[in-house]
């Protein structure tokens, strides 16, 4: 007998992956109008505004339609449990650089160093907070909270939390970059489970600012 395909399951696995195609889309839209209407603004900036104006839209669609979502984003963080983040976080980006560093001088990857050039060759506050503040919040939310959340409705912790770090990994574009954010995702997914959407923020938010304390020291 033909086993039938579970079309309502299949619906909900496929939305999933609405929130990013919408950021795409976003995106896609400010790189056009930018061109368009500020020739001269940098890839931060251009970042920075389709961050901002997705958080705007995705807050406002769940406020209006998911309402009983919002209070999943609610759930603070006391001192101990925010520094427990932030040093784990600093450990996993030290080892990861130290990775990466020996990655790129045996196989060298021109995408990666002009990547990381053209994000920390100028260092200033809206540099900072892009990399270190609006990215991260963005992203988490994109997809740790709205991806791996929904994801993980309709399959196990571990399917989504791979599904999920994959599709992070991809939008940044570069080999050694993929494989390092794929891992900072899937950590990611493990601190939203542990500490909730804002403990995947911190964890983020401590990956990305060594990088930028590093390059400010420079």
């Amino acid at each position: 007998m033909k086993k039938k395909i579970d079309w309502r399951g299949f619906r909900g696995f496929v939305a999933c992956f609405v929130p990013l195609a919408l950021y795409f889309l976003l995106g896609l839209a400010v790189l056009f109008l930018g061109d368009v209407w500020f020739p001269f603004a940098d890839g931060v900036t251009l970042t920075l505004w389709v961050d901002l104006l997705y958080l705007v839209f995705g807050f406002g669609f769940l406020w209006k339609f998911c309402p009983g979502r919002i209070s999943d984003l609610c759930r603070r963080l006391s001192f101990r449990e925010s520094w427990e983040v932030v040093s784990v976080g600093i450990l996993f980006t030290a080892l990861m650089q130290v990775l990466v560093n020996v990655w790129v001088l045996l196989y060298p990857d021109p995408k990666f160093t002009e990547t990381s050039q053209d994000t920390f060759s100028q260092v200033s506050v809206l540099m900072l907070f892009t990399v270190c503040a609006a990215g991260p919040f963005c992203e988490e939310f994109l997809f740790r909270f709205l991806i791996y959340g929904r994801l993980r409705t309709v399959r196990d912790n571990i399917t989504a939390a791979v599904i999920s770090s994959l599709l992070f990994s991809f939008l940044h574009g570069n080999l050694v970059q993929g494989v390092l954010l794929f891992f900072l995702g899937v950590f990611c997914c493990y601190w939203q489970e542990k500490r909730g959407f804002f403990g995947a923020v911190l964890f983020h938010m401590s990956f990305n600012l060594v990088p930028a304390v590093i390059s400010i020291m420079r």
